[in-house]
């Protein structure tokens, strides 16, 4: 672009298989990214002397200065948009860079228009509360984790269950949850699945104490019937004081 024989901009764009864009990371994610990337000498030796974010209008852009092994010295703006990465480069040959060829490459990466809206929004949470997000985030693993187990205690069975079938019950729901929630963050992020399992253990205790009736008495009377007494309606034997079968969950009559 330039008529002088020791600089010039160029412009590259290529499509890209690993990133889809940008905008879909935090601002974290993207410090991340960056530390990355300066850490890398790359293959011909270059040193990294600057490196920041510029957010475009449409999209974020990495700003990376650094000077190559024969002298020269190259400032890039790149960005990944919608599967393509986009580079800027400002590169001179005898090293010298003055601002007004600093400011020349700005205004073309600021010229820069994507006529195609990206599938990616911004990542952005300007506006809403952390408690906010954290409250959301709660009330979406208590629908998901513990709604289905408290329709199946109260509304379905209508009785608490006894410990081990209890486990059972959490061990089988609580690997189809982890299974599915993966799976769910995979398809909408195109990525690795999350691997967090801490939650699904943590709703798997409530659920038990839910499937088990709650209370400490309750669940370990099941354990210690009385001979003599049986379910009326599947035979099991019965402790003292049982308001409910273990084995089926039929309401015991008093004598």
């Amino acid at each position: 672009m330039s008529t002088d024989t020791n600089w010039e901009i160029n412009l590259e764009a290529t499509e890209n298989s690993e990133l889809v864009d940008l905008r879909q990371f935090s601002q974290q994610e993207l410090q991340e990214l960056l530390d990355e990337v300066m850490q890398d000498p790359g293959d011909t030796g270059f040193e990294w002397e600057d490196g920041s974010f510029y957010q475009h209008d449409q999209a974020t852009f990495i700003y990376t200065a650094s000077l190559q092994a024969d002298g020269s010295r190259l400032l890039r703006y790149y960005t990944v948009y919608d599967g393509w990465t986009i580079y800027w480069n400002l590169l001179s040959y005898d090293g010298q860079i003055t601002p007004e060829q600093e400011q020349l490459l700005l205004d073309l990466v600021d010229n820069t228009r994507f006529t195609r809206e990206s599938v990616y929004e911004a990542f952005s949470a300007s506006g809403v509360s952390w408690p906010f997000l954290i409250g959301f985030g709660i009330l979406m693993n208590f629908l998901i984790c513990c709604l289905p187990i408290l329709i199946y205690r109260f509304g379905v069975r209508k009785a608490p269950v006894e410990r081990k079938k209890a486990w059972k019950i959490i061990l089988l729901y609580g690997i189809a949850v982890y299974l599915v929630t993966n799976l769910i963050f995979f398809l909408i992020y195109q990525g690795e699945p999350m691997g967090q399992a801490f939650m699904p253990i943590l709703w798997c205790l409530v659920d038990y104490w839910v499937l088990t009736g709650g209370g400490k008495k309750k669940a370990a009377a099941v354990l210690e019937p009385t001979p003599g007494r049986r379910c009326r309606q599947c035979g099991e034997e019965l402790e003292e004081g049982c308001r409910y079968c273990p084995r089926c969950g039929c309401p015991v009559e008093e004598e």
